[in-house]
């Protein structure tokens, strides 16, 4: 079976997208100053899982809703629950089983 001209250059597209995603699960993943996930809403935090999730990033896609969770204090907000499992784990000295982070919910309070 020939390849296309068109077919290889889509599969460079696929190529770059998926390396560069990759390169943007590592950075989202060190981003741990406990203000930047708590900012945006519920639904932007679900589409960046999503599309980390896609790439193959699921420890880079929990960190990220998990640090949202943590730093929500919307008693309504979808994640709330979690937020207050992983700040009570924390709190007992216990990392996030998932994610393998200490998750401080008292430095997006301050």
């Amino acid at each position: 079976m020939t390849t296309s001209t068109a077919e290889t250059s889509a599969q460079a597209q696929l190529d770059q997208l998926a390396e560069a995603l990759g390169e943007m699960a590592t950075a989202l993943h060190r981003v741990d100053t406990g203000d930047v996930y708590c900012k945006l809403n519920c639904g932007e935090i679900e589409s960046i899982v999503a599309v980390l999730r896609l790439a193959g990033r699921g420890p880079a896609a929990t960190f990220v809703l998990h640090e949202h969770a943590v730093g929500d204090d919307d008693p309504d907000d979808v994640h709330a629950e979690l937020g207050e499992q992983l700040s009570a784990r924390t709190r007992a000295g216990q990392a996030c089983p998932e994610c393998d982070f200490h998750h401080h919910h008292e430095h997006y309070r301050a």
